[in-house]
Protein backbone atom coordinates (compact mmCIF):
# COMPACT_ATOMS: atom_id res chain seq x y z
CA UNK A 1 0.00 0.00 0.00
CA UNK A 2 0.94 3.55 -0.67
CA UNK A 3 1.98 5.73 1.63
CA UNK A 4 -0.94 8.22 2.56
CA UNK A 5 -0.87 11.38 4.74
CA UNK A 6 -3.11 14.17 5.72
CA UNK A 7 -0.62 16.58 4.02
CA UNK A 8 -0.72 14.91 0.42
CA UNK A 9 -3.64 12.66 -0.43
CA UNK A 10 -6.93 13.35 -1.68
CA UNK A 11 -9.84 10.61 -1.45
CA UNK A 12 -12.31 10.64 -4.11
CA UNK A 13 -15.46 8.98 -4.27
CA UNK A 14 -17.35 9.28 -7.07
CA UNK A 15 -17.92 7.34 -10.46
CA UNK A 16 -18.12 11.08 -12.01
CA UNK A 17 -15.57 10.03 -15.10
CA UNK A 18 -15.03 14.30 -15.75
CA UNK A 19 -14.48 15.03 -11.82
CA UNK A 20 -12.16 11.93 -11.73
CA UNK A 21 -9.78 12.99 -14.77
CA UNK A 22 -10.10 16.73 -13.16
CA UNK A 23 -9.35 16.03 -9.78
CA UNK A 24 -6.20 13.69 -11.08
CA UNK A 25 -4.75 16.32 -13.59
CA UNK A 26 -5.25 18.76 -10.41
CA UNK A 27 -3.73 16.74 -7.56
CA UNK A 28 -0.58 15.92 -10.63
CA UNK A 29 0.07 19.43 -11.19
CA UNK A 30 0.03 20.13 -6.86
CA UNK A 31 2.26 16.52 -6.49
CA UNK A 32 -0.35 15.16 -4.05
CA UNK A 33 -2.18 11.77 -4.62
CA UNK A 34 -5.41 10.76 -5.24
CA UNK A 35 -6.86 7.48 -3.07
CA UNK A 36 -10.28 6.47 -4.57
CA UNK A 37 -11.72 4.05 -1.88
CA UNK A 38 -12.90 0.74 -2.68
CA UNK A 39 -14.44 0.23 0.45
CA UNK A 40 -16.60 2.71 2.68
CA UNK A 41 -14.32 2.10 5.64
CA UNK A 42 -11.31 3.70 3.81
CA UNK A 43 -12.94 7.44 3.94
CA UNK A 44 -12.15 7.09 7.98
CA UNK A 45 -8.72 4.76 7.77
CA UNK A 46 -6.89 6.79 4.99
CA UNK A 47 -5.41 10.15 6.05
CA UNK A 48 -6.08 12.74 3.69
CA UNK A 49 -6.23 16.73 3.82
CA UNK A 50 -9.41 16.73 1.14
CA UNK A 51 -12.14 14.08 0.42
CA UNK A 52 -14.45 14.27 -2.39
CA UNK A 53 -17.95 12.49 -1.97
CA UNK A 54 -20.87 11.97 -4.31
CA UNK A 55 -23.37 13.14 -2.57
CA UNK A 56 -25.53 10.37 -3.55
CA UNK A 57 -23.08 8.32 -1.18
CA UNK A 58 -23.36 10.72 2.08
CA UNK A 59 -26.34 8.79 3.60
CA UNK A 60 -23.99 5.92 3.32
CA UNK A 61 -21.17 7.10 4.77
CA UNK A 62 -23.20 8.63 7.52
CA UNK A 63 -24.63 5.67 8.76
CA UNK A 64 -21.75 3.65 8.60
CA UNK A 65 -20.15 6.16 10.89
CA UNK A 66 -22.81 5.00 13.29
CA UNK A 67 -24.23 7.25 16.39
CA UNK A 68 -25.22 11.10 15.95
CA UNK A 69 -22.00 11.06 18.93
CA UNK A 70 -19.73 9.88 16.24
CA UNK A 71 -20.56 11.31 13.41
CA UNK A 72 -20.25 14.80 15.69
CA UNK A 73 -17.00 13.31 16.89
CA UNK A 74 -15.91 12.35 13.31
CA UNK A 75 -16.79 16.08 12.01
CA UNK A 76 -15.33 17.92 14.76
CA UNK A 77 -11.87 15.98 15.44
CA UNK A 78 -11.26 15.28 11.73
CA UNK A 79 -9.27 18.50 10.23
CA UNK A 80 -9.91 17.60 6.57
CA UNK A 81 -12.34 19.25 4.22
CA UNK A 82 -15.56 17.59 2.77
CA UNK A 83 -17.05 18.25 -0.36
CA UNK A 84 -19.91 17.03 -1.77
CA UNK A 85 -20.82 16.28 -5.47
CA UNK A 86 -24.03 17.06 -7.05
CA UNK A 87 -24.74 16.01 -10.45
CA UNK A 88 -22.29 18.19 -12.78
CA UNK A 89 -22.07 18.49 -16.66
CA UNK A 90 -18.87 18.55 -18.23
CA UNK A 91 -18.03 22.05 -17.86
CA UNK A 92 -18.91 22.15 -14.56
CA UNK A 93 -16.95 19.39 -13.26
CA UNK A 94 -13.54 21.22 -14.51
CA UNK A 95 -15.03 24.46 -12.92
CA UNK A 96 -15.60 22.56 -9.66
CA UNK A 97 -11.70 21.23 -9.74
CA UNK A 98 -10.86 24.60 -10.51
CA UNK A 99 -12.60 25.77 -6.95
CA UNK A 100 -10.99 23.00 -4.96
CA UNK A 101 -7.65 24.06 -6.48
CA UNK A 102 -8.05 27.29 -5.04
CA UNK A 103 -9.17 25.97 -1.40
CA UNK A 104 -6.39 23.30 -1.42
CA UNK A 105 -4.20 26.21 -2.01
CA UNK A 106 -5.58 28.37 0.72
CA UNK A 107 -5.09 25.71 3.19
CA UNK A 108 -1.17 26.36 3.31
Amino acid sequence: MKGYSKTDTIILWSENKEIIKYTHELAKELGVQVFEPEVISDLVAIPCFFKIIDAKHLLEFLYFLGSDASINEYFYYNDCKIALLKHFQKLSAKNFCCQLLSIILNRQ
